[in-house]
């Protein structure tokens, strides 16, 4: 199975404790309750906080792979269109340090860094600059690492 962009069930609410890694990242938690997951390979990405003001081009992600819970902190560095909001669109991102850690892969994955960061920029690629409120019709993400 490929990644989708859904609304999450209330059943993997609970399985996975969104509400609590919510409370990690904002007050209250994020109202968004969207993600892009692989259900297959048990892997999930979600948007849970994005920057204001000066920093409104920053945003904070939580990866879920395959049991592990990684924090990834994002720079959209340029992002556009061909003009139509239906056709094609594209965004760069840039990985940015995130509480002094950048993307913080635990130790006992590393010998998995290559898959895991092709999973991560797979994930961002069916993500398409919105997630289930993407109304692109083909999407090109680039991640810099």
């Amino acid at each position: 199975m490929a990644f989708v962009n859904e609304h999450i069930p209330e059943t993997d609410l609970k399985k996975y404790g969104i509400e609590e890694i919510d409370k990690r990242f904002i007050v209250g938690g994020t109202h968004d309750m969207s993600w892009t997951v692989d259900r297959e390979r048990d892997i999930y990405l979600r948007c849970v906080a994005m920057g204001r003001f000066e920093d409104s081009n920053r945003s904070t992600w939580t990866f879920y792979w395959r049991g592990e819970l990684m924090t990834v902190c994002l720079k959209t560095v340029d992002s556009g269109s061909d003009g139509d909001r239906y056709g094609h669109g594209w965004v760069r991102y840039q990985l940015v340090d995130c509480y002094r850690q950048g993307f913080f892969i635990p130790d006992h994955l590393l010998d998995q860094r290559d898959e895991i960061t092709s999973d991560l920029r797979a994930a961002l690629a069916a993500y398409g600059g919105g997630g289930v409120y993407s109304t692109n019709s083909t999407f090109d993400s680039t991640l810099t690492i």
